[in-house]
């Protein structure tokens, strides 16, 4: 998590990144594990989702739980539909 938090310049910006990492990994895992039925890609897709949350992490609230939910699992997934294209284009 140190590396996540390095891209992050203020101490709000970091709570708010630990709270969403707390509340929110095994969540996105479940997402990328059930799009990409491997282990280690999922892991993959998880830790760029979490680079991508920590790069964007000003425009996102994290008031309504609901909609973080949604917005961490759907940028889980696409980080594991990004991972199957570069597999599938490798092939």
């Amino acid at each position: 998590m140190l590396i996540y938090l390095s891209l992050i310049d203020s101490q709000e910006k970091r709570d708010k990144f630990e709270f969403i990492y707390n509340n929110y990994r095994y969540t996105m895992l479940y997402a990328a594990r059930e799009q990409l039925r491997d282990e280690y890609l999922a892991e993959d897709a998880v830790q760029e989702a979490f680079i991508a949350i920590a790069k964007n992490i000003s425009d996102i609230s994290i008031k309504d739980c609901n909609k973080l939910r949604r917005l961490v699992v759907i940028i889980t997934r696409n980080k594991a539909v990004d991972i199957i294209r570069k597999r599938e284009k490798w092939r």
